[in-house]
């Protein structure tokens, strides 16, 4: 088991953490986790610091006698364990979904180090701001109603005010049965469409 475990750590400080075979959840937690260090002050958890660290997080989760094999679950509990503070504050301080105005909830992407949500336009009618996430503003990927991209943006109400008229013009008319308010920041969000004329 020894072997093993020297064997993988020095595979890992030549390769880097890249070679785990990381899932889409473990991924998330630990864009969470380095977004919420690098705006808090808390020592970086950069590639090298998490190979560092490996005997702290990975090692304790492996069956070293019978081959090493980790997946994605087991990855996302040593992740866990990293976590400076409860679990909970970092769910709360870092969340990993936003829930809409409709009750959608829209997973919050942290990968590119600014949190960005995907929503389709109709469901944030009536939001005026989106939430500070550790004091930096969330930024929107707003939709079409086939989830085409039509804007990106940290400043919605300067949105409403301003370029919301000329995607509502252009938009109207690929998608006449969706609603098009001409006042997005007061109006009802919602996720269904008219209901057919007839």
């Amino acid at each position: 088991p020894e072997a093993v475990a020297t064997s993988l750590l020095e595979r890992l400080r030549r390769e880097g953490p890249g070679l785990l075979p990381w899932d889409e959840r473990s991924r998330g937690l630990l864009a969470r986790m380095r977004f919420r260090a690098a705006r808090t002050g808390a020592p970086p958890l950069d590639d090298a610091e998490l190979v560092r660290r490996v005997p702290q997080w990975l090692l304790p989760r492996l069956d070293l006698a019978g081959g090493a094999v980790i997946d994605g679950s087991g990855l996302l509990a040593g992740l866990v364990s990293l976590v400076s503070g409860r679990r909970a504050d970092l769910d709360r301080e870092v969340p990993e979904h936003l829930v809409l105005p409709t009750g959608s909830r829209c997973r919050i992407d942290y990968s590119s180090g600014v949190p960005v949500v995907e929503a389709r336009i109709q469901e944030v009618f009536g939001m005026r701001a989106g939430p500070l996430i550790c004091g930096v503003p969330l930024v929107f990927r707003l939709l079409s109603p086939a989830r085409r991209p039509l804007q990106v943006t940290d400043d919605l109400a300067g949105f409403w005010r301003t370029s919301y008229a000329d995607v509502r013009k252009e938009m109207r008319g690929s998608y006449p049965r969706h609603l098009w308010p001409e006042d997005p920041a007061t109006a009802v969000p919602t996720r269904g469409v008219r209901p057919r004329r007839g």
